[in-house]
């Protein structure tokens, strides 16, 4: 297997000396975080529903970046947005809905809050806590989308639009390229426990075993884009179709003999427009196979031995949750990409909580949970900032980047010591990174 070395020198910022932005310069259209720009915009099920659509691969900061825009400019832009990635393009993330049903009308809206006469506020301020470090490994491939800790110490992450595989020495700095055969879109991955990875080829409709020691890939059409990928105590791997319609599959593959199980989860009650757009996928600890539908608003419980499935909608409609994790007591801790709120749902009590972030319109993408310390981080795309929230306190600290186009889709806790793993990836490509929070505690 032919590997290729890549070192960069690290970047470590004491957290003191990492600001947002500051308000002399609150004004600095260029200078404003996607966070802000939001804020502008009056609150409710349209902009959550703008919010769903149009921020999942940049936030607004970017087509602002060279000042504001004109009516006549954002329609062009949302038609060429609805043709690359519309209900009828080869990747529907922008669904059918009130949102695209009229470009013009869209257009209008935004430029009555996004203009020249438009006060930017103030971002909130994270605390000031000298005992953070953050590190960041420029990423030498292209499009970071999920990464996992291996049992060595280093960090596996997939390459989604370079199509190959990464590992990264934390104490060095270097990336190692673990090449794949062509075609191949690693988006997500699972680890079996005997050093091989279940990888998620989307576009290649695939699921695959992968063992990076040796470069072999062991692929099986599942016939549907997959989003996200689990493995179960018995080494089965559990996937979720991205773009189905209404009844979305799951797919069960045995790790030894490949036979494939499908399961079809509950349709929608509602008539919602567009897809469902199932999303993350976890296997609790229980065994339960739990998925999040980013448009369909719920999640959606699948009992593998009875084949069971039970759906359990959002409180507030167009909330778009993402990413989610289970803690110890067998609570999800979701965020709501859209609504701007960290959520928690019970599944013994059937109950919902909200906590509002400290950062109102912060887009947050994934929260993880790290249960030996009492804590739930969560990635924050559009105010590039990690919230962590204190469990027995119920209290929320923020902890800023140092960077713009901090769109986070992925972490992980390291177990030993609590570190924070993220990746940054935004497209168009903006400086694609790996970074790692670092509590000086």
């Amino acid at each position: 297997m032919r590997l290729r070395r890549w070192a960069f020198a690290l970047l470590v910022t004491p957290f003191l000396l990492v600001v947002l932005v500051t308000a002399a310069v609150a004004q600095n259209l260029s200078a404003a975080n996607g966070a802000q720009l939001l804020q502008l915009l009056p609150d409710g099920e349209y902009k959550r529903e703008f919010i769903l659509n149009c921020t999942g691969c940049h936030m607004p900061d970017y087509p602002l970046r060279n000042g504001w825009m004109s009516a006549d400019q954002w329609e062009a832009r949302i038609h060429q947005m609805i043709g690359s990635y519309g209900a009828q393009s080869g990747f529907p993330i922008i669904t059918d809905g009130e949102i695209t049903a009229d470009p013009a009308a869209l257009a209008e809206w935004l430029t009555t809050y996004w203009n020249a006469d438009a006060v930017l506020p103030e971002p909130v301020q994270p605390a000031a806590d000298p005992a953070v470090e953050i590190t960041a490994y420029q990423f030498p491939g292209i499009g970071p989308h999920d990464l996992a800790l291996e049992d060595s110490g280093t960090v596996l992450i997939t390459g989604m639009h370079s199509g190959d595989m990464w590992r990264l020495d934390p104490q060095s700095g270097e990336f190692v390229e673990l090449p794949l055969t062509s075609p191949a879109e690693p988006r997500a991955l699972a680890p079996l426990g005997d050093g091989r990875w279940w990888l998620v080829f989307g576009s290649q409709r695939q699921l695959a075993l992968y063992d990076p020691e040796t470069g072999a890939v062991d692929r099986q059409r599942i016939g549907f884009y997959a989003h996200s990928v689990g493995v179960d105590a018995q080494g089965r791997a559990w996937a979720n179709a991205h773009f189905d319609d209404d009844p979305v599959r799951v797919v069960s593959i045995a790790p030894d003999t490949g036979e494939m199980t499908f399961y079809d989860l509950p349709e929608r009650e509602t008539a919602l427009p567009g897809l469902p757009i199932s999303y993350d996928l976890i296997v609790a600890s229980d065994g339960i196979i739990w998925t999040s539908e980013l448009v369909g608003n719920r999640i959606v419980r699948l009992d593998p031995e009875t084949g069971q499935t039970q759906a359990y909608t959002l409180p507030q409609s167009a909330s778009g949750p993402r990413r989610f994790d289970e803690d110890r007591f067998g609570r999800l801790w979701i965020p709501e990409f859209s609504g701007g709120r960290l959520a928690v749902f019970d599944p013994e009590t059937e109950s919902w909580r909200e906590f509002d972030l400290p950062t109102p319109d912060c887009a947050p993408y994934i929260a993880q949970v790290d249960d030996a310390n009492g804590r739930v981080w969560v990635a924050c795309g559009a105010s590039n900032s990690l919230v962590r929230f204190d469990l027995e306190t119920e209290t929320l600290t923020e902890y800023a980047l140092p960077f713009s186009s901090a769109l986070m889709r992925h972490m992980f806790i390291d177990p030993a010591n609590g570190n924070v793993w993220t990746s940054t990836h935004h497209v168009p490509t903006v400086d694609d990174r790996i970074i790692r929070l670092r509590l000086l505690e």
